[in-house]
């Protein structure tokens, strides 16, 4: 198996070297921080997630029609229609996932409820 080899971090975050005296610069501005309290000293970075999307009513209506034609758009189809409803194609990507779900969801419980 081929192993990747991951930068150290000291060459991502020069200051944090022994004797360093360079100031210690603060992630950019969609990155915040957690101190790990079992190993002092130790800061992990990670994304700030964006808040949740709205779908419209119309939008819904939209992407419905379509997931009743094509219940896997590609990402070619993805991309024209999160142009065409001003969303982004992951926002459509993960509807349709969700989407999927649901509709397999409700089989089961009506098959079930009989």
């Amino acid at each position: 198996m081929e192993q990747i080899k991951l930068p150290g971090i000291y060459s991502l975050f020069p200051e944090l070297r022994r004797g360093s005296t360079a100031p210690i610069q603060p992630p950019p501005m969609e990155w915040t921080s957690s101190v790990n309290l079992s190993q002092p000293g130790q800061v992990t970075y990670f994304p700030i997630i964006g808040r949740r999307t709205r779908i419209s009513p119309q939008q819904l209506k939209i992407l419905n029609c379509i997931f009743e034609e094509k219940k896997f758009p590609d990402a070619h189809e993805r991309e024209i229609l999160a142009q065409q409803l001003n969303i982004s194609p992951r926002t459509i990507q993960i509807w349709f996932q969700n989407r999927r779900q649901k509709s397999r969801s409700g089989r089961h419980c009506r098959s079930s409820s009989n």
